[in-house]
C-alpha cells in the first residue's frame, strides 16, 4: 500500500542491516530534506506495518533519481514491496523517462530488488566513494 511518507515515517524507520550505517545520520534534519525535497512515499504492508520510505527527485527535465530506506523486517513482505515500487516507476515513466539509483557495493538484496524492478546495471566497476566511503552501482529504468 502507497501513501504519503511524513518524517516521522522516516524517523521511525529500523533500518535493515545494509543500511544500518545510515542510521546516525538520519535525524529529523535529513529526514525533512528528503521528505521536502522528493515526491516521497511510505510503502505499507497489508495491515499497515511500514516497510519503507522512497522518494523520487528530477536531477533535470527527464532524469530522475530514486532514494529508498527500508525497515529490517520488510523482507517478508518482498512481493508487497516490488509490487508498489514497480507501480511507482511506472507512475514516473512519462515525467522522467529516466530514473537512476545507487545500490551499494556488496548489498547483493538490494541489486536483486532493482532489477526486479525494471532497473539495468549501467556501472561495469562501483563508483568510488559515492555515499562517503561507501563506493555504489548505478543503475537506471529507461522508458
Amino acid at each position: 500500500m502507497i501513501g504519503e511518507c511524513l518524517t516521522s515515517h522516516v524517523e521511525s524507520l529500523v533500518l535493515q542491516e545494509s543500511q544500518a550505517y545510515m542510521a546516525d545520520m538520519v535525524d529529523q534534519g535529513y529526514a525533512d530534506y528528503l521528505v521536502g525535497n522528493t515526491d516521497a512515499y511510505t510503502i505499507r504492508a497489508p495491515g499497515g506495518r511500514l516497510l519503507a520510505c522512497v522518494g523520487l527527485g528530477e536531477m533535470w527535465a527527464g532524469r530522475g533519481y530514486v532514494w529508498m530506506l527500508v525497515d529490517k523486517d520488510a523482507g517478508a513482505h518482498m512481493v508487497t514491496l516490488v509490487k508498489d515500487l514497480i507501480s511507482l516507476a511506472d507512475r514516473y515513466a512519462e515525467k522522467y523517462p529516466r530514473i537512476e539509483c545507487a545500490v551499494d557495493e556488496g548489498f547483493d538484496a538490494g541489486h536483486r530488488l532493482v532489477r526486479m524492478c525494471g532497473f539495468e546495471l549501467e556501472t561495469l566497476e562501483p563508483m568510488k566513494k559515492y555515499f562517503g566511503e561507501i563506493s555504489s552501482y548505478l543503475y537506471a529504468r529507461v522508458r
